[in-house]
Protein backbone atom coordinates (compact mmCIF):
# COMPACT_ATOMS: atom_id res chain seq x y z
CA UNK A 1 0.00 0.00 0.00
CA UNK A 2 2.84 2.36 0.76
CA UNK A 3 4.33 1.78 -2.70
CA UNK A 4 0.95 2.27 -4.37
CA UNK A 5 0.40 5.49 -2.41
CA UNK A 6 3.83 6.82 -3.36
CA UNK A 7 3.15 5.99 -7.02
CA UNK A 8 -0.13 7.93 -6.88
CA UNK A 9 -2.16 4.84 -7.75
CA UNK A 10 -4.65 4.93 -4.85
CA UNK A 11 -7.91 6.80 -5.00
CA UNK A 12 -8.05 10.01 -2.99
CA UNK A 13 -11.04 11.23 -0.99
CA UNK A 14 -12.49 14.74 -1.20
CA UNK A 15 -10.46 15.81 1.83
CA UNK A 16 -7.22 14.60 0.24
CA UNK A 17 -6.75 11.38 2.22
CA UNK A 18 -5.91 8.18 0.31
CA UNK A 19 -8.50 5.42 0.07
CA UNK A 20 -6.24 2.39 0.68
CA UNK A 21 -8.66 -0.27 -0.59
CA UNK A 22 -9.30 1.42 -3.95
CA UNK A 23 -7.07 1.80 -6.99
CA UNK A 24 -7.73 4.85 -9.17
CA UNK A 25 -9.38 3.78 -12.47
CA UNK A 26 -7.82 6.75 -14.28
CA UNK A 27 -4.22 5.78 -13.51
CA UNK A 28 -2.64 4.05 -16.55
CA UNK A 29 -0.71 1.54 -14.40
CA UNK A 30 -3.89 0.41 -12.66
CA UNK A 31 -5.76 -0.03 -15.91
CA UNK A 32 -2.90 -2.02 -17.41
CA UNK A 33 -2.76 -4.22 -14.32
CA UNK A 34 -6.44 -5.10 -14.63
CA UNK A 35 -6.10 -5.85 -18.33
CA UNK A 36 -2.97 -7.93 -17.76
CA UNK A 37 -4.82 -10.12 -15.25
CA UNK A 38 -7.80 -10.50 -17.59
CA UNK A 39 -5.50 -11.33 -20.51
CA UNK A 40 -3.64 -13.98 -18.52
CA UNK A 41 -6.81 -15.67 -17.29
CA UNK A 42 -8.53 -15.66 -20.67
CA UNK A 43 -5.51 -16.97 -22.57
CA UNK A 44 -4.10 -19.50 -20.11
CA UNK A 45 -7.16 -21.02 -18.49
CA UNK A 46 -10.34 -22.51 -19.93
CA UNK A 47 -12.68 -20.49 -17.75
CA UNK A 48 -16.32 -19.93 -18.71
CA UNK A 49 -16.22 -16.28 -17.77
CA UNK A 50 -14.75 -13.41 -15.78
CA UNK A 51 -16.78 -11.54 -13.18
CA UNK A 52 -16.06 -7.89 -12.34
CA UNK A 53 -16.75 -6.93 -8.74
CA UNK A 54 -16.12 -3.46 -7.29
CA UNK A 55 -16.09 -2.10 -10.84
CA UNK A 56 -17.02 1.35 -9.60
CA UNK A 57 -16.00 4.13 -7.24
CA UNK A 58 -16.57 3.51 -3.52
CA UNK A 59 -19.05 6.42 -3.27
CA UNK A 60 -19.05 10.13 -3.96
CA UNK A 61 -15.66 10.40 -2.24
CA UNK A 62 -13.62 8.97 -5.10
CA UNK A 63 -11.55 9.99 -6.81
CA UNK A 64 -9.89 13.39 -6.45
CA UNK A 65 -6.28 12.39 -7.09
CA UNK A 66 -3.90 14.40 -9.32
CA UNK A 67 -4.46 11.98 -12.22
CA UNK A 68 -8.24 12.48 -12.10
CA UNK A 69 -7.76 16.23 -11.64
CA UNK A 70 -5.63 16.50 -14.78
CA UNK A 71 -7.83 14.15 -16.81
CA UNK A 72 -10.99 16.06 -15.91
CA UNK A 73 -9.50 19.42 -16.82
CA UNK A 74 -8.34 17.99 -20.13
CA UNK A 75 -11.85 16.69 -20.78
CA UNK A 76 -13.59 20.02 -20.12
CA UNK A 77 -10.84 22.04 -21.78
CA UNK A 78 -10.17 24.43 -18.92
CA UNK A 79 -8.81 24.69 -15.39
CA UNK A 80 -10.99 24.06 -12.36
CA UNK A 81 -10.80 27.14 -10.17
CA UNK A 82 -10.83 25.51 -6.75
CA UNK A 83 -10.11 21.78 -6.79
CA UNK A 84 -11.95 19.69 -5.77
CA UNK A 85 -14.60 21.94 -4.22
CA UNK A 86 -15.85 23.32 -7.54
CA UNK A 87 -16.90 19.94 -8.93
CA UNK A 88 -19.45 19.84 -6.10
CA UNK A 89 -20.25 23.50 -5.62
CA UNK A 90 -20.23 24.78 -9.20
CA UNK A 91 -23.48 23.72 -10.89
CA UNK A 92 -21.79 23.96 -14.29
CA UNK A 93 -19.26 21.28 -13.32
CA UNK A 94 -21.45 18.89 -11.36
CA UNK A 95 -22.90 16.96 -14.31
CA UNK A 96 -19.67 16.93 -16.37
CA UNK A 97 -17.91 15.52 -13.29
CA UNK A 98 -20.48 12.74 -12.93
CA UNK A 99 -20.20 11.92 -16.62
CA UNK A 100 -16.41 11.90 -16.38
CA UNK A 101 -16.51 9.36 -13.53
CA UNK A 102 -19.03 7.13 -15.30
CA UNK A 103 -17.06 7.23 -18.55
CA UNK A 104 -13.88 6.23 -16.71
CA UNK A 105 -15.49 3.06 -15.38
CA UNK A 106 -17.26 2.29 -18.66
CA UNK A 107 -14.04 2.68 -20.64
CA UNK A 108 -12.36 0.16 -18.34
CA UNK A 109 -15.21 -2.33 -18.83
CA UNK A 110 -14.93 -1.74 -22.59
CA UNK A 111 -11.19 -2.44 -22.49
CA UNK A 112 -11.76 -5.67 -20.55
CA UNK A 113 -14.33 -6.74 -23.14
CA UNK A 114 -11.84 -6.05 -25.92
CA UNK A 115 -9.29 -8.29 -24.22
CA UNK A 116 -11.81 -11.12 -24.04
CA UNK A 117 -12.88 -10.68 -27.65
CA UNK A 118 -9.22 -11.00 -28.68
CA UNK A 119 -8.73 -14.16 -26.62
CA UNK A 120 -8.59 -17.51 -28.45
CA UNK A 121 -11.70 -18.90 -26.74
CA UNK A 122 -15.09 -17.49 -25.88
CA UNK A 123 -15.10 -16.03 -22.37
CA UNK A 124 -18.18 -14.36 -20.93
CA UNK A 125 -18.02 -11.13 -18.96
CA UNK A 126 -20.31 -10.26 -16.08
CA UNK A 127 -20.42 -7.64 -13.35
CA UNK A 128 -21.79 -7.08 -9.87
CA UNK A 129 -23.83 -3.88 -10.06
CA UNK A 130 -25.73 -1.58 -7.72
CA UNK A 131 -29.45 -2.21 -7.52
CA UNK A 132 -30.59 1.29 -8.51
CA UNK A 133 -29.04 1.99 -11.90
CA UNK A 134 -29.81 5.73 -11.86
CA UNK A 135 -28.18 6.43 -8.50
CA UNK A 136 -25.34 4.02 -9.32
CA UNK A 137 -24.30 6.14 -12.27
CA UNK A 138 -24.50 9.34 -10.23
CA UNK A 139 -22.82 8.19 -7.03
CA UNK A 140 -20.35 5.44 -7.97
CA UNK A 141 -19.93 5.97 -11.72
CA UNK A 142 -21.49 2.63 -12.60
CA UNK A 143 -23.60 3.00 -15.74
CA UNK A 144 -24.56 -0.64 -16.13
CA UNK A 145 -27.55 -0.07 -18.46
CA UNK A 146 -25.08 1.45 -20.93
CA UNK A 147 -22.82 -1.61 -20.56
CA UNK A 148 -25.80 -3.81 -21.38
CA UNK A 149 -26.96 -1.68 -24.30
CA UNK A 150 -23.47 -1.72 -25.85
CA UNK A 151 -23.06 -5.46 -25.13
CA UNK A 152 -19.95 -4.83 -23.06
CA UNK A 153 -21.13 -7.49 -20.62
CA UNK A 154 -22.98 -10.76 -21.19
CA UNK A 155 -25.07 -10.45 -18.04
CA UNK A 156 -25.29 -8.42 -14.84
CA UNK A 157 -25.79 -9.41 -11.22
CA UNK A 158 -27.54 -6.62 -9.29
CA UNK A 159 -26.74 -6.63 -5.59
CA UNK A 160 -30.33 -6.80 -4.34
CA UNK A 161 -29.34 -7.34 -0.73
CA UNK A 162 -32.41 -6.82 1.44
CA UNK A 163 -34.42 -8.88 3.89
CA UNK A 164 -37.59 -7.12 2.73
CA UNK A 165 -39.27 -9.46 0.23
CA UNK A 166 -41.51 -6.73 -1.20
CA UNK A 167 -38.52 -4.44 -1.76
CA UNK A 168 -36.65 -7.32 -3.40
CA UNK A 169 -39.52 -7.98 -5.82
CA UNK A 170 -39.73 -4.29 -6.73
CA UNK A 171 -36.00 -4.08 -7.39
CA UNK A 172 -35.99 -7.17 -9.59
CA UNK A 173 -38.98 -6.01 -11.64
CA UNK A 174 -37.42 -2.58 -12.21
CA UNK A 175 -34.06 -4.07 -13.16
CA UNK A 176 -35.63 -6.53 -15.59
CA UNK A 177 -37.42 -3.65 -17.30
CA UNK A 178 -34.09 -1.82 -17.60
CA UNK A 179 -32.23 -4.90 -18.85
CA UNK A 180 -35.00 -5.97 -21.23
CA UNK A 181 -34.35 -3.07 -23.55
CA UNK A 182 -31.02 -4.52 -24.68
CA UNK A 183 -32.30 -7.99 -23.73
CA UNK A 184 -29.37 -8.90 -21.56
CA UNK A 185 -29.73 -11.65 -18.92
CA UNK A 186 -29.97 -10.46 -15.35
CA UNK A 187 -29.35 -12.60 -12.28
CA UNK A 188 -30.43 -10.90 -9.03
CA UNK A 189 -28.08 -11.19 -6.06
CA UNK A 190 -29.62 -12.44 -2.82
CA UNK A 191 -27.83 -11.23 0.32
CA UNK A 192 -27.66 -14.39 2.42
CA UNK A 193 -25.07 -13.35 4.98
CA UNK A 194 -25.32 -9.58 4.51
CA UNK A 195 -29.00 -9.57 5.48
CA UNK A 196 -28.80 -12.68 7.70
CA UNK A 197 -31.49 -14.42 5.67
CA UNK A 198 -32.46 -17.86 6.90
CA UNK A 199 -33.15 -20.72 4.51
CA UNK A 200 -36.84 -19.83 4.20
CA UNK A 201 -35.97 -16.21 3.38
CA UNK A 202 -33.54 -17.27 0.68
CA UNK A 203 -36.13 -19.60 -0.85
CA UNK A 204 -38.75 -16.84 -0.88
CA UNK A 205 -36.44 -14.52 -2.77
CA UNK A 206 -35.36 -17.24 -5.21
CA UNK A 207 -39.02 -17.84 -5.99
CA UNK A 208 -39.65 -14.09 -6.27
CA UNK A 209 -36.81 -13.75 -8.78
CA UNK A 210 -38.23 -16.61 -10.84
CA UNK A 211 -41.77 -15.25 -10.72
CA UNK A 212 -40.53 -11.86 -11.91
CA UNK A 213 -38.93 -13.51 -14.94
CA UNK A 214 -35.25 -13.55 -14.00
CA UNK A 215 -33.28 -16.33 -15.71
CA UNK A 216 -31.35 -17.13 -12.56
CA UNK A 217 -30.02 -15.80 -9.27
CA UNK A 218 -26.79 -15.33 -7.33
CA UNK A 219 -26.32 -16.11 -3.63
CA UNK A 220 -24.04 -13.69 -1.82
CA UNK A 221 -22.28 -15.24 1.17
CA UNK A 222 -19.46 -13.24 2.71
CA UNK A 223 -17.87 -14.68 5.81
CA UNK A 224 -14.92 -16.86 6.80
Amino acid sequence: LQRLRQAGRLQVAFDGTPLPEWLCPAHPANRQQVLKVVREIARRYAVAGIHLDYIRFPNGEGCFCPTCHAAFEERIGRKVGTWPADVRNDARLRQPWQEFRADLITSLVRAVRAELVAAPRRTQLSAAVFADSASARRTVGQDWPAWAADELVDFVCPMDYTADDAAFRTMVRTQLETAARPRIPLYPGIGMSKERLDAAGVIRQVNAARQAGARGFVLFEYDR
